[in-house]
């Protein structure tokens, strides 16, 4: 939940989406959920949204089996720094 993921939050929730916060660093959940949002893992439901956007720095954020668990139809959008933080090539 750094500065764009929170913008990104805050504007899809005012567009009225029901937002999901996936976020590995336990101060920034805590964050996200003081801000109102729900707050989950990936595997516990982060991927089950449409659609689900990444603005991570990490690696492989979303991997296939996040995919797997995607609703058919749901556009996945990464907004993050490099190309590495969805796993193209699985």
């Amino acid at each position: 939940m750094g500065g764009a993921g929170r913008g990104f939050a805050m504007r899809a929730r005012g567009a009225g989406a029901n937002v999901i916060v996936t976020e590995i660093d336990p101060m920034k959940a805590l964050e996200a959920q003081m801000d109102g949002y729900r707050v989950a893992t990936m595997e516990s439901g982060g991927a089950s949204g449409r659609p689900v956007r990444d603005a991570d720095r990490n690696v492989e954020v979303i991997r296939v089996e996040h995919m797997k668990a995607m609703k058919d139809g749901a556009v996945v959008a990464n907004s993050g720094h490099f190309n590495v933080e969805i796993d193209l090539e699985d």
